[in-house]
Parts: C-alpha cells; sequence; structure tokens
C-alpha cells in the first residue's frame, strides 16, 4: 500500500505507479492540470517518469475556462 498526501486529504493507492496514470485515473487531464510534487512543480512532460511512492505530497490545481 501507497500512502500519499494529495491536496492535504491522506490517499491510499493499492501500488506505486506513474504520475500520469494517477492522473488520469482520477480524471484529471493531464495538459489542465498544474502539479507540486514535495514542494516543487513539475511539467507534464514529467508526470510519466514520476513514480509515486509512499509519503509523497501532491498539490494538483486544474485549469478552468470562464467568462
Amino acid at each position: 500500500m501507497v500512502r500519499l498526501l494529495v491536496n492535504g486529504n491522506s490517499v491510499e493507492i493499492a501500488e506505486p505507479i506513474s504520475l500520469a496514470h494517477w492522473l488520469e485515473s482520477k480524471g484529471y487531464g493531464i495538459k489542465t492540470v498544474a502539479v507540486e510534487l514535495d514542494g516543487t512543480i513539475v511539467g507534464p512532460e514529467a508526470y510519466e517518469a514520476i513514480i509515486l511512492s509512499d509519503g509523497m505530497q501532491i498539490e494538483v490545481v486544474s485549469f478552468v475556462g470562464g467568462g
């Protein structure tokens, strides 16, 4: 079991997976979010290479259109 802190909430996932896979499984559009991982902003080009592991802290911000 992998324990993460996501937007201030404790989250458990069954096994380590890529950040890209996790975002997609939660319904986030990879091109419409900004992600901070352990205090560092990461770009979408790195999402596939980042493997989520126990104790990571993730902040996800979605972009919303409006007018």
